[in-house]
């Protein structure tokens, strides 16, 4: 018998993702000091997902990516990630949000490797059904580039 699905809970006692990151290596040691909680797979949502990520100091929360059909929606909770995108960074504070149509090119969130605070979002984007991944470097040595859906 399948365990009752909860109404409610407070989200910063649901426990981290179980595998920290789906990247490959050397990738998987950017993300290091990410810390996911998959609200939504708690309640059994499935149309959408919700995360809630920690990032703590100097850790970055994804590598520059895109997906191809999900869009996604990152509201801060704390602390002052930098936004990386194109070619362009945005410093968000708590109470800001952030975006991204699907095929939009971004890195989502990235702390700036001197700040001592962590950071915390919430992010939502609707659930694939069939992902791909690509990744690239480019020649210049900067974030590898990710796309899926």
């Amino acid at each position: 018998m399948e365990k009752p699905k909860p109404v409610a809970v407070e989200a910063a006692t649901v426990a981290p993702r179980a595998k920290p990151s789906s990247y490959p290596e050397p990738f998987a040691a950017r993300v290091l000091g990410r810390e996911k909680r998959p609200l939504g797979d708690l309640f059994g949502l499935t149309n959408f997902g919700v995360n809630l990520t920690r990032l703590a100091p100097g850790a970055q929360s994804a590598l520059k990516h895109r997906h191809s059909r999900q869009d996604e929606f990152v509201f801060i909770l704390e602390g002052e990630p930098t936004l990386l995108f194109d070619n362009d960074e945005v410093v968000l504070r708590p109470g800001m949000c952030a975006g991204f149509p699907a095929e939009a090119r971004r890195t989502v969130l990235s702390t700036v490797p001197t700040e001592t605070s962590s950071i915390s979002k919430l992010a939502t984007a609707r659930r694939a059904t069939r992902r791909a991944i690509l990744m690239t470097i480019s020649k210049q040595g900067s974030a590898p580039t990710v796309a899926g859906s």
